[in-house]
């Protein structure tokens, strides 16, 4: 297991699916299922036609059960909580820092 940032400009769905097809599944190939929380970015309409098309199964974490995410918001609060080390005062630069995170992690 490892960890992937992307700075995104927004949340949304077409969002998600344009940097998953871009900087993971171009890299890595396609899974077999992605697991994820009930975000709109990932049970939207476009999500489920990506998801669809692929011939990947979704699978969604069950909601207020901490269990079923908490590698992951545990690893979300290790990188936020270094990039506030890492970023300047404006906080203009977080997204040219993410790498230097994920090289300390």
């Amino acid at each position: 297991k490892w960890v992937e940032c992307l700075p995104a400009p927004n949340d949304t769905a077409r969002t998600t699916a344009v940097l998953l097809m871009k900087h993971i599944f171009s890299r890595f190939g396609l899974p077999a299922r992605v697991n994820s929380d009930r975000g709109t970015h990932f049970t939207s309409g476009v999500m489920e036609h990506l998801w669809q098309m692929l011939g990947v199964k979704a699978n969604f974490h069950i909601g207020y059960r901490p269990q079923s995410s908490d590698q992951v918001e545990r690893m979300n609060r290790t990188v936020v909580s270094m990039l506030r080390k890492y970023v300047s005062s404006s906080h203009r630069d977080w997204d040219v820092k993410i790498p230097l995170v994920l090289m300390a992690i």
